[in-house]
């Protein structure tokens, strides 16, 4: 890490305390699945916001001296994106093992930025993709799609409606993506309209890369 400390990297095996901990105080982020036919919402509780923001800080001190061009959003941006990322991340993998299921290979922090799945469920890769709060798309970046370093088996779209409220979507299938419409920001991206994005109604569904 780029400071005058290290610290080490926040990975399965010690970021399962920390996730502990929340279901300690919190039992687990509130989950209403399929409320009228919402599918999975789970709701940021203070501690949730509280962990975000601290991970959020040291992978920004971590990464932005070895951040990539096409990573690099500016400030304001990168703060954004790694915030709602981090707190969507946390949520998920929260939710799934509290929901009995297996997260394995999910890294919270590390010191350079993380490639390839955010976590695996039954040998099926996903990559958290986070729709910030009004955000009407999910998107992509194309220079980190193109990378092999990056492919996995679906991508997990995670909406959040209001800062607090996080919708958790029919995972994608990483390969569609070259389909999306390609734009340009600070660099090239591909997106599409959270409208057409499907609910997911339970985590079940995830088991077997068969949602």
């Amino acid at each position: 890490m780029h400071s005058s400390s290290t610290a080490a990297p926040l990975c399965q095996k010690d970021a399962a305390a920390t996730i502990q901990t929340l279901v300690d105080h919190q039992q687990c982020s509130t989950s209403c699945p399929d409320r009228q036919g919402a599918g999975i919402v789970l709701y940021a509780h203070p501690l949730h916001h509280h962990l975000a923001r601290i991970l959020a800080k040291a992978r920004r001190q971590g990464h932005d001296h070895c951040r990539k061009p096409h990573e690099d959003r500016g400030a304001k941006g990168n703060n954004r994106a790694e915030a709602y990322g981090v707190l969507s991340e946390l949520m998920i993998v929260q939710a799934l093992e509290y929901s009995g299921l297996q997260p394995e290979g999910y890294c919270l922090l590390d010191e350079r930025p993380h490639t390839g799945a955010d976590f695996l469920l039954c040998g099926v890769s996903f990559d958290v993709k986070t729709v910030p709060f009004r955000s009407g798309f999910l998107c992509v970046n194309e220079e980190q799609r193109l990378d092999p370093a990056h492919a996995v088996d679906f991508i997990l779209p995670a909406w959040f409606t209001r800062p607090t409220e996080l919708h958790v979507m029919v995972p994608i299938p990483y390969n569609d993506v070259a389909c999306w419409t390609l734009r340009q920001g600070h660099s090239p991206y591909r997106s599409i309209s959270v409208d057409v994005l499907q609910p997911l109604h339970s985590f079940a569904e995830l088991e077997g890369g068969k949602p």
